[in-house]
């Protein structure tokens, strides 16, 4: 009877170790960014993160889709849809634009990659302010959006709107005179969009 248990418990461990290396799906974790590059304006929102995917889990985990949603003001801002993915976080000469393909993060691993959502008339004006935002992504056979990170967006250093310039989102990173200039931005960005909303 003993020897029986004994190969009934080595069978059991045998098959839950097999299932827990090979077999599981894991959960996938997102790192918060801690830069991004902006251009945003009364007419157009750019914005692009650097993310580091890690799947803890031995099976493949497929991202069919992505968006980036603004809880806050979701009653009144749709999500900004994903773009493009890029080989650098500036946008200079030296970056890679190619289309927004499904990322696949392989069991056990962790993978870095850029990407940018945007939308014309964004409906909701960014600078000046901290902003509440969140990564939502579509996983395969679903279409579902599930939250993969969510992080406050110091839009309050975005100090050049007009072109796409790379900020700092941690506190202690941001200049001081940063502030300064976003101030006055955010302010020229409203009495744009007063002025258009008049025009009306």
């Amino acid at each position: 009877m003993a020897a029986i248990v004994i190969a009934i418990a080595a069978l059991t461990f045998t098959i839950a170790s097999f299932w827990w290396l090979h077999a599981r799906r894991g959960r996938l974790i997102c790192t918060e960014p801690h830069r991004f590059t902006a251009m945003v304006n009364e007419a157009v929102a750019r914005l692009r993160f650097p993310l580091v995917l890690e799947n803890t889990g031995p099976r493949p985990v497929v991202i069919q889709d992505l968006q980036l949603s603004f809880p806050s003001d979701e009653q009144t801002v749709l999500p900004l849809p994903w773009m493009s993915v890029h080989s650098t976080l500036s946008a200079d000469q030296a970056d890679v634009v190619d289309h927004p393909v499904p990322i696949v993060v392989d069991g056990f691993s962790a993978q870095r990659i850029i990407v940018q959502f945007g939308a014309p008339l964004p409906g909701v004006v960014l600078v000046g302010r901290k902003v509440a935002v969140r990564i939502d992504a579509q996983m395969s056979l679903s279409d579902k959006w599930k939250e993969l990170v969510s992080f406050p967006l110091l839009a309050q250093g975005i100090a050049y709107p007009e072109r796409y310039t790379t900020y700092a989102n941690r506190i202690n990173d941001i200049p001081p005179d940063a502030y300064k200039k976003a101030s006055k931005a955010a302010k020229r960005l409203l009495e744009t969009v007063r002025d258009e909303s008049n025009g009306d």
